[in-house]
């Protein structure tokens, strides 16, 4: 709510002649530093980070799933575990670029560096993958949150919709790379796919 400038009326004394009031207008301090409703320039670029680090994800997790989708590797639980991956990326990048218009910012979109999948690859490698991309995002997320120190709006976003749904992604993750260093490749590999629930 917007302060109203306050009045004060002072007596104007003159010998000889009626006292009129003098109005004196003191204008409302407002520090619009201390604003919650700001968008700082450091949110607003960091913002564009979240973004980027959401779909940078996204790309990787697409370039996988098609791996294992392929008749030559054939795990296709896997394959369905990248590409909902992917899918709940993009979700996200799109939730921060319309958080990024709705507190009127300017969304610039950051090059993406593509994830090109190695000569030796396996399930294992694609979840170590996987893992640091989970991590980075998470790094991302803290910085995101901290990056206006006074807009509980943002921070209350970020923790409470996606800090915790990062935790226990990577969680997921260490517990499927210790699955997959138990069984090995071949057909221990073929296994974990068929007994993974997707």
């Amino acid at each position: 709510m917007s302060q109203q400038p306050t009045t004060t009326q002072t007596p104007c004394a003159t010998a000889g002649a009626a006292t009129t009031p003098k109005v004196v207008v003191v204008a409302a301090s407002c520090d619009s530093n201390s604003s919650t409703r700001k968008w700082t320039k450091k949110a607003e670029k960091q913002m564009n980070e979240q973004i980027n680090a959401e779909l940078t994800a996204q790309y990787a997790y697409i370039a996988m799933a098609q791996y294992f989708e392929r008749n030559d590797v054939a795990l296709k639980n896997i394959s369905k575990y990248f590409y909902k991956c992917a899918e709940e990326e993009g979700g996200h990048g799109k939730i921060f670029i319309n958080y990024q218009n709705k507190r009127g910012g300017t969304v610039h979109l950051l090059p993406i560096q593509p994830f090109n999948i190695p000569c030796e690859f396996s399930a294992l490698k694609a979840f170590q993958k996987a893992l640091d991309l989970e991590k980075h995002v998470y790094d991302v997320l803290l910085k995101t949150h901290d990056s206006s120190s006074n807009d509980p709006e943002l921070t209350d976003l970020i923790a409470s919709d996606f800090l915790h749904e990062q935790v226990d992604a990577i969680y997921n993750l260490n517990s499927y790379i210790t699955n997959l260093e138990m069984v090995g490749q071949g057909l221990g590999t073929y296994i974990f796919d068929r007994e993974m629930k997707v």
